[in-house]
């Protein structure tokens, strides 16, 4: 039987092989039901590939069975998280309207840790990692280009360009998106609420909620007042 029930499926990420034998980060986006039959042989479901160009229909058995075994590797640790090792082309200029406009005149092809690839935009990968983005353009003559301009200043200076790559690249790798169970953990509270917002639900708002009731329910913190000397034990937070 399958692991998991088909809702619990729905708006989990995990990674699609193609025919190639590349990879590619995918999630589950929609469930389609068979109107004659409760059988559950008989749903399938819709997945975005990549960066949405893609769409494929596929089995509710068989999709179980891939996140079951991804999620195994995952607490076996034979999963890396979405840090991305290199940045392999380039695309633009782009305008808005262009089926691959993402507020950007060009976007960027990254390969992640986990072998897929997505295009990103290179004003999101300029405020993320701005040095590896100045390295590529430098190496590409594309300093001078328009739409590449703002990152001339950070590629000026050639030594100090490496290093810096080197240190963007530790923090992105400590930095990076990461999922516990196909499921995307936020690194602060404001990214619990936007998960929630893009995921149509409230359940990090829920869990954050709980969190706080449990912390008062132990008495986990006592409040002494300002000002006061503190007792012995005690540490100030």
């Amino acid at each position: 039987m399958p692991k998991f029930s088909p809702d619990e499926l729905l708006g989990l990420s995990f990674l699609r092989e193609t025919d190639t034998g590349e990879r590619f980060r995918a999630k589950i986006t929609e469930k389609i039901l068979d109107r004659d039959t409760q059988d559950h042989q008989a749903i399938k479901f819709l997945i975005s590939i990549g960066d949405g160009e893609l769409e494929e229909i596929i089995s509710y058995n068989e999709l179980s069975d891939i996140v079951e075994k991804q999620h195994q590797a995952e607490e076996d640790g034979e999963l890396d998280t979405w840090a991305y090792e290199s940045i392999l082309d380039h695309e633009g200029p782009l305008h808005p309207g262009m089926p691959q406009y993402k507020g950007s005149a060009y976007n960027v092809l990254i390969e992640w840790a986990n072998g897929s690839k997505t295009w990103e935009p290179i004003n999101l990968i300029g405020k993320t990692d701005k040095f590896t983005l100045a390295a590529y353009a430098k190496e590409h003559d594309l300093l001078d280009t328009p739409g590449w301009k703002f990152i001339q200043s950070t590629a000026r200076h050639e030594k100090r360009l490496k290093r810096m790559v080197n240190q963007a690249r530790r923090a992105l790798h400590n930095n990076a998106i990461r999922y516990k169970f196909r499921v995307q953990i936020p690194r602060t509270v404001k990214e619990a609420y936007a998960l929630d917002a893009a995921n149509g639900d409230t359940k990090w708002a829920d869990a954050i909620k709980t969190e706080l009731l449990q912390l008062n329910e132990y008495k986990t913190f006592i409040v002494h007042g300002v000002g006061k000397p503190l007792l012995p034990g005690c540490k100030m937070i």
